[in-house]
């Protein structure tokens, strides 16, 4: 009885140490996470000045990032992000200028892919940077006259393009806390209509952005 129970215990340790070795090497490749944040207007997206036709008046907004990751080595891997951002207008210098103007918002939203280089910080750290080309879809701004439209709004495809670093902070099991600053820029150029045929116009406008986001990711 003693040998069997003896090489009863030795066939259970060796069937947990197989299983802690097999799940070693079990190593999660891919990771999503979702981080929103501020994203601050920058050059012509953020300029105030009536006799420049770029001037985007943009203030302060949000953007919320969605991040899908997929190691190809330690320290190189895929990164495809979706995204959208939205910024209100600085109305108090439009105010001065045209009294009884009112206008919303640009907005966008799309999807970008590259590559991405990183380097273990610690044990539960990891930090990098990625550059990343896509497609957005940015939306201009509507403009009325105490409540009659003057300049209608629109929506145009065009490339964009990010630079940026992140970091990842595990605090459970493939779980972690994600935070990025980066600078994006795209050119749009729409088709400003105007009401009551009053013909139409097209105009390029910059809008770039500089974004601090965090939020938390998985990985599996």
């Amino acid at each position: 009885m003693k040998k069997i129970m003896l090489y009863f215990f030795a066939l259970v340790v060796s069937g947990v140490l197989m299983a802690q070795g097999s799940k070693s090497k079990v190593v999660p490749k891919s990771f999503i996470a979702l981080h929103p944040g501020l994203s601050v207007p920058t050059a012509e997206f953020n300029r105030k000045d009536a006799n420049d036709e770029k001037a985007g008046y943009a203030q302060p907004g949000f953007t919320i990032n969605l991040d899908y990751g997929y190691d190809l080595s330690r320290n190189v891997g895929l990164s495809v992000m979706a995204f959208y951002g939205r910024h209100n207008l600085d109305k108090t210098d439009l105010f001065n200028l045209l009294p009884g103007v009112n206008v919303d918002h640009w907005q966008y939203f799309g999807i970008m892919a590259g590559p991405r280089f990183y380097h273990s910080l610690s044990d539960k750290a990891v930090g990098g940077f990625r550059m990343m080309v896509g497609v957005n879809r940015v939306n201009s701004p509507e403009f009325t006259y105490e409540g009659t439209p003057i300049l209608a709004a629109d929506w145009a495809w065009s490339a964009v393009y990010m630079g940026g670093v992140d970091a990842r902070f595990t605090i459970a099991d493939n779980f972690f806390i994600f935070t990025s600053a980066d600078y994006r820029w795209t050119e749009p150029e729409f088709k400003l209509k105007y009401p009551d045929g009053g013909g139409s116009n097209r105009a390029h406008q910059n809008v770039s952005v500089f974004n601090l986001t965090g939020g938390v990711g998985m990985r599996f």
